[in-house]
């Protein structure tokens, strides 16, 4: 079996021979040159969708460029942006790049504490907020502030020692000189600085130059096929990787970009967009196809036996199904009204950042919605892999993209080389250099690949633990098994050091009344018959697993864990060392319980019938 995968070198310019840009800003102009006239993003705005074609777009990023100049930004200065996603934030984020500054998005949900370190650290010059509201974080800080901008704010009242002006004023004086030019960064200039999730701990600073970037863009252009007819819409964080690259990809191939103000109503902008690429992240796929399933619960007998037979059939083989004479009726009468809810014209759906069950995708692609997982880690720019619409294998996570040498360790760890594999961790004055083995980046993650080359993820080192007994705990994988039960939100497994599992569980509130009643208050401890369904649900999901993997108490929690309560990154993965914590006392409550239980039991290792039923009631305070 393969251990490891190597792929040949590609750049930007290998895709098109007329292509010979080093850095992001002259990819822009090259694209604005080619393809003036083409819609390169919209936006909504008052009176609809505002169309700016790539030639509009090249002229706002140096307009805006020469007004951030005039405030003070200089080549090497870092630009902090924390505000969500918008064409504002594209429009900064270029104009910065193109002076040669350095980017850096963070969460705007982040916590006092955690983003005045991250400006005292980075030593930024500017600051793009959405309003005034944290501006008197700055009041006793010192900074190096030149100037800070808030999309939605006033400046009329500023007190703090920098300028603070609106991004309207910025846009207002954002004419470029007729005399003027900027010159281009060089291409080993660094571009941005990402900031790890902070999913095992305090997050931490990595900076990527223009040629890794451009490195990266080439690889996903390469196996996306992405062309200058296609669509896609801007809806995750920005603050993240993905998304931006995605965008930055866009310039690229020259495909459209739809920024939504709304990225909760995702699925209400699909039918008007219709784009033919759609990229989210597993929690997104997972609750449609729960909304699918439970549209078609409701059906009538016929209906749902149809529905069944349909899938099961097309999720064989439906590429070959699709040349069958008459079977196109099938397909049209069960499978068509769900594909126009995507806007009927998609042709790939893209998932990373966290593990997406196998069946989620083969639903999907049975319906004729093709749903690719892909890999990817914060320390090295190019993706490490993806299934693509001609090799896919659902359970994997694709094969290695372009400059990515990845090899399986003794121990089963996933290592990296490659340009697009970082240097270091950012601090202030210096970097701290990461666990390399053989010029090998130790990626953590655990993993094999199949006798084709396709990697598949078993986990992470830090998400295996052990039990008390001595018995290895995949928490992820574990997870997984609960997360199907469809009015379950989240769950958080514990079992580290401990003799059982237990687990802290989050419910889709609405979904949760579709199942039990409109009439249940979150507040109070539902009826026992409510409470038994949800413990036969938790016992069921488990079967599968192995005995002492199996949840043996449960925390059912009033509210689903959030980005802004520092329980979930930006790109909603479940921080555990935080809610752990912020749930210390509920877990305790749950062995105690079962401590009391042994005390009586003959088998005090089998809890098969003590799944227990607690809603927070104990009001755990969220530190």
């Amino acid at each position: 079996m393969p251990t490891s995968r190597k792929t040949m070198n590609k750049t930007v310019g290998d895709m098109d021979g007329t292509n010979s840009a080093t850095t992001i800003p002259e990819l822009l102009t090259w694209r604005s040159k080619l393809l003036p006239d083409k819609i390169a993003y919209s936006a909504e705005s008052t009176s609809g969708w505002l169309n700016v074609t790539w030639s509009e777009y090249a002229t706002k990023i140096e307009n805006l460029a020469h007004a951030l100049k005039g405030n003070g930004l200089r080549k090497g200065d870092v630009m902090i942006i924390a505000i969500p996603t918008s064409a504002e934030w594209e429009l900064l984020h270029l104009a910065a790049l193109r002076l040669g500054a350095i980017v850096l998005g963070i969460d705007p949900s982040l916590s006092k504490e955690q983003f005045l370190s991250i400006v005292a650290e980075t030593n930024c010059q500017s600051l793009i907020l959405i309003d005034n509201q944290r501006l008197t974080n700055f009041s006793k800080l010192s900074t190096n502030l030149q100037f800070v901008v808030t999309i939605n704010g006033d400046s009329s009242r500023n007190t703090l020692p920098f300028p603070v002006f609106s991004f309207n004023q910025l846009s207002s004086c954002s004419k470029m000189p007729s005399n003027q030019s900027l010159p281009f960064p060089d291409a080993q200039d660094p571009a941005t600085i990402v900031y790890t999730s902070g999913t095992t701990g305090q997050p931490k600073g990595i900076i990527y130059t223009h040629n890794q970037i451009l490195q990266a863009i080439a690889a996903i252009s390469e196996v996306l096929s992405i062309g200058e007819n296609d669509v896609t819409i801007s809806w995750l964080p920005l603050s993240a990787l993905f998304q931006r690259m995605i965008n930055l990809v866009s310039i690229s191939t020259g495909a459209s970009i739809f920024f939504i103000k709304e990225p909760a109503k995702l699925m209400q902008y699909l039918p008007t967009i219709r784009p033919t690429l759609l990229f989210g992240v597993p929690r997104f796929y997972e609750k449609v196809q729960q909304q699918i399933e439970r549209e078609i619960s409701g059906s009538s007998l016929l209906t749902r036996l149809g529905f069944c037979f349909a899938l099961d059939l097309f999720g064989k083989n439906r590429p070959q199904l699709e040349r069958l004479p008459g079977i196109s009726i099938i397909d049209r009468l069960f499978f068509q009204r769900i594909r126009l809810l995507f806007g009927g014209r998609m042709k790939l759906m893209l998932t990373g950042s966290a593990p997406l069950e196998k069946r989620c995708i083969e639903f999907f692609n049975a319906i004729g919605l093709n749903l690719r997982e892909a890999y990817a880690i914060s320390e090295n720019i190019i993706p490490m892999t993806m299934n693509t619409l001609k090799e896919n294998r659902a359970g994997s996570v694709g094969k290695p993209l372009v400059n990515n040498e990845i090899h399986i360790g003794e121990n089963g760890e996933i290592l990296v080389r490659g340009p697009g594999v970082f240097q270091g961790y950012y601090h202030k004055n210096s970097i701290e250099k990461p666990s390399f083995s053989d010029g090998f980046y130790i990626t953590g993650d655990l993993g094999f690949f199949d006798k084709d080359g396709f990697l598949y993820l078993t986990g992470r080192n830090s998400d295996v633990v052990k039990s008390s007994t001595g018995q290895k705990l995949p928490l992820n994988y574990i997870e997984a098994h609960y997360n199907g039960i469809p009015y379950v939100d989240s769950v958080v497994i514990i079992g580290s050091g401990r003799k059982c599992v237990v687990a802290l569980v989050t419910i889709n509130q609405d979904v949760f009344r579709e199942y039990f009643g409109q009439n249940l208050v979150f507040d109070y401890e539902p009826p026992d018959k409510v409470k038994e369904k949800v413990k036969k649900d938790i016992l069921s999901a488990g079967q599968d697993l192995a005995e002492f993997q199996r949840i043996k108490s449960f925390a059912v929690l009033k509210q689903p864990f959030r980005v802004e309560a520092g329980e979930l990154t930006s790109s909603l993965k479940l921080r555990r060392r935080f809610i752990e914590s912020a749930y210390q006392s509920i877990i305790e409550a749950m062995y105690r319980r079962l401590d009391e239980l042994d005390e009586n039991d003959k088998q005090p290792h089998k809890f098969t019938d003590k799944c227990l039923y607690f809603l927070e009631s104990l009001e755990a305070e969220r530190v």
